[in-house]
């Protein structure tokens, strides 16, 4: 999904699902595709952004910490 050509079709759908009004983990896993793509196309400040968010709606999903976490490692904010 997240090959370089297929990053704006995983945005797409994501903000699809937000649009559809999923709630809990589902938008949480929005969230997370969001954030992957930011941190691919380098808004690194962003991605961060939607890691958080993701965690806010499902803490127990340690997958959008280790996300989050890369991404500040990429930011040298650790």
């Amino acid at each position: 999904m997240f090959y370089l050509r297929y990053y704006d079709d995983a945005l797409k759908d994501a903000v699809k699902g937000i649009d559809m009004g999923v709630e809990g983990k589902l938008l949480a896993s929005a969230y997370k595709i969001i954030g992957q793509v930011c941190r691919m196309k380098e808004d690194l400040t962003k991605a961060a952004e939607y890691f958080s968010k993701a965690i806010e709606l499902d803490p127990e999903n340690g997958d959008y910490y280790h996300f989050r976490g890369l991404t500040y490692k990429l930011m040298d904010d650790y």
